[in-house]
């Protein structure tokens, strides 16, 4: 993927993200239907950020598990859609963690 490309997807992903937590769909019924960010959108995010700690950090404020489930749970249907979820955030708070240590070296 390309600059431009990969510059297309991460402004497409922070709309649909920016549509999801300002409640459009109000309702979220299984964890399909909310815009993760795939791995290179998180990259993207961090290495274009002139400040990649602070980009890092806000990451994983956005995608801290708890907080995350927090803010999104009653969104949720049920059980087994709140555990996909929950595993997905998590999945994706472990990349932002990876990132982190990158960021560092």
């Amino acid at each position: 993927m390309d600059q431009a490309e990969l510059t297309a997807e991460l402004m497409k992903h922070r709309r649909a993200f920016q549509e999801f937590a300002d409640g459009k769909p109000r309702w979220v019924m299984k964890a399909d239907d909310i815009p993760w960010p795939s791995e290179a959108v998180l990259k993207a995010e961090v290495d274009l950020d002139t400040d990649q700690e602070k980009a890092v950090r806000e990451l994983q404020r956005r995608w801290h598990p708890d907080r995350f489930m927090n803010k999104y749970r009653s969104r949720v249907c049920g059980k087994e859609a709140e555990e996909g979820v929950s595993a997905k955030v998590t999945d994706v708070a472990a990349f932002i963690n990876k990132l982190k240590m990158e960021a560092q070296s």
